[in-house]
């Protein structure tokens, strides 16, 4: 019952993926722009697994990383304004 009103929901609304990806960007940006130690802080050990930012700060140092999710934030919130503004019209 709950999935048929959330399919529902986003039926009728389906510009919020779009917000949605948006704000996921803008967080990353602010990240990325603040220095946010929590997400760039100092590694503890050396790891080198590209599927966290560990491996960014690690490979590139924590200013190139800061600058390389810094890009991609920017490229996510591009595709956010775009998935919003093709779903509205």
């Amino acid at each position: 019952m709950e999935e048929e009103k959330l399919t529902a929901f986003l039926k009728a609304n389906p510009y919020l993926g779009g917000v949605a990806l948006m704000i996921f960007g803008i967080a990353c940006l602010l990240c990325a722009v603040f220095n946010a130690s929590w997400l760039f802080g100092n590694t503890s050990g050396v790891t080198y697994s590209m599927k966290k930012v560990d491996g960014l700060v690690n490979w590139f140092g924590r200013r190139n990383a800061r600058i390389i999710f810094g890009i991609g934030s920017v490229f996510i919130i591009f595709l956010g304004v775009l998935l919003t503004v093709l779903l509205i019209d």
